[in-house]
This record gives structure tokens, C-alpha cells and sequence, in this order.
């Protein structure tokens, strides 16, 4: 099981309970460390170590991208990457952009040495405009369609125990049907947060002091035990992941990655 623990939390479950894949249009994915926790003779930018930003906090922001399109992009259009200390071997911060199917729009961005000012990481999420169907709350004529955008702003998506939150503004229009004509339109925002999964209405233990690693721990065991698990980080996901970053590093002009010589004995 990989050690990619941010799924394991409420607030993520919460997040994706408000996201639907087959509706993104587009998604930004952001994750920077400030410039003093990671100094120039950190092993984060030893190559021979898997050194690089996109090794490392591209793990993050790729994985979040292909869980919330719910599948892998076609291509990296582009990746603008700045080379960290040393022999410039590895990436200190990267700016990354995808086309995934339909011609949707995935970008990611990570610096191992960010000024101060830009310390959370963020997910944010535009749904294409779609028709919905919501009589208890929102009602329209014959000949008329309810149409809603929405976009969702996730605030420290890697360590939610901390301090999360997850702003959805949905904008409603209603129009004529087979003309489009938009009669009236309104927007409705609401914050959510989640600490424990009562909080995001759904079975599940801990508390709300409980860290990503804590329950990600707690589903390990379980699924040692032999016990049903609903979350996951499996063998699949992680070449998924990993695909997205090799994907990046095709376009990016850093050296590739010699290939492992190391045979089980």
C-alpha cells in the first residue's frame, strides 16, 4: 500500500461526494513547501534518491488530478519546470498542464522552496454546465431547463486534520429550452467541512483530532484483519499516478530516469 494518506480523510471523501468526474471541465491542483523547510542538501533534490519536485509533491497533485477527471489525461501539453540547487538533475518547483478526454483542462503546480505567501495547498474544480432535476427545491416551468455550474475550492486537501475547507458555488440558470435563452439566474455558495465522517454523513471511526496517516492506519489494519475496507490505495492507483508524472517529464527537458537494474535474487 502506498504511503498517499489525504484520500483516508473525511474531508476528501466530503470533497468527492461534491464532485462528478464525468462533469469536470477543468481542475487546478496546487502544492508548495516553503523555502526553510526544505534546504539545498535536502535528499528532495538528490537525483540518485528520486530527487525533484514532481517525485515528490507531483505525487500529490497528480493523483488528486486523475481521481477527480476518475481517469488518466491523454497528453502533458506542457511543463515549465525550474531546476533545483546543485547539478540542476532535479526539479526544485514545476507548472504542468494535461488534456484530458473531451478536451478538458488538468493543471498542477508544486515548489519544494516557495516564497512565503503561498502555503496551502488547493484543489480547484469547474463543472461544465449541466441540466439537473431538482423539484424539492428549485422548480421551472414546461419548456424551460434548470441548468447548473459549479465550482468547488478545496483548501489544504494534503493535511485537512489541520485546518480544511471546501467553498461549492453552484450557478443556476434557467432557460428555454431549444433556444437557450436564460430567463433568470442566481448563484448559491455554502462551505463545507468535514473532521470526521459524521460530520460528512457517513459511517466511519475516529476522531476529529484523527491525522490523514491515522486513518490511513486504522483502514491497514483493517484490511490486514481480513476486514471489508471501502478506501484504498492500491497497486493500480499508483501507476496511475505515476504515469501522469512520467507524462510530465517527457515534455519538461529533464534527463529521464535510468532504468532499474535491481532483479529479485
Amino acid at each position: 500500500m502506498e504511503a498517499a494518506h489525504y484520500p483516508f480523510h473525511p474531508a476528501w471523501t466530503a470533497f468527492m461526494s461534491l464532485v462528478t468526474p464525468s462533469e469536470v471541465e477543468s481542475a487546478r491542483a496546487t502544492l508548495w513547501t516553503p523555502r526553510w523547510q526544505f534546504g539545498d542538501g535536502d535528499i528532495r533534490f538528490r537525483y540518485e534518491l528520486g530527487g525533484g519536485a514532481l517525485l515528490d509533491l507531483g505525487c500529490y497533485t497528480a493523483s488528486a488530478l486523475w481521481r477527480i477527471f476518475g481517469d488518466l489525461p491523454e497528453e502533458c501539453e506542457e511543463c515549465v519546470v525550474e531546476k533545483g540547487p546543485g547539478d540542476g538533475t532535479c526539479d526544485r518547483a514545476y507548472k504542468t498542464r494535461y488534456r484530458f478526454g473531451e478536451g478538458r483542462k488538468g493543471e498542477m503546480e508544486g515548489d519544494l522552496q516557495t516564497p512565503l505567501g503561498r502555503i496551502w495547498p488547493n484543489l480547484e474544480v469547474v463543472h461544465r454546465p449541466v441540466v439537473v432535476d431538482d423539484p424539492e427545491k428549485h422548480s421551472v416551468e414546461k419548456g424551460q431547463d434548470l441548468v447548473r455550474t459549479r465550482r468547488i475550492k478545496m483548501a489544504n486537501y494534503v493535511q485537512p486534520a489541520y485546518f480544511h475547507s471546501i467553498e461549492v458555488q453552484d450557478l443556476f440558470e434557467v432557460r428555454e429550452k431549444g433556444g437557450g435563452n436564460v430567463v433568470k439566474k442566481w448563484t448559491e455558495k455554502r462551505t463545507v467541512k468535514a473532521y470526521t465522517f459524521e460530520e460528512a454523513g457517513l459511517d466511519g471511526p475516529g476522531e476529529a483530532f484523527w491525522t490523514t496517516w491515522r486513518h490511513q492506519l486504522e483502514v491497514f489494519v483493517d484490511r490486514v484483519r481480513g476486514r471489508d475496507v471501502c478506501r484504498w490505495v492500491g497497486g493500480e492507483d499508483s501507476i496511475k499516478t505515476m504515469k501522469m508524472i512520467d507524462m510530465a517529464y517527457g515534455v519538461s527537458g529533464l534527463p529521464a530516469r535510468p532504468t532499474s537494474q535491481f532483479k529479485i535474487q
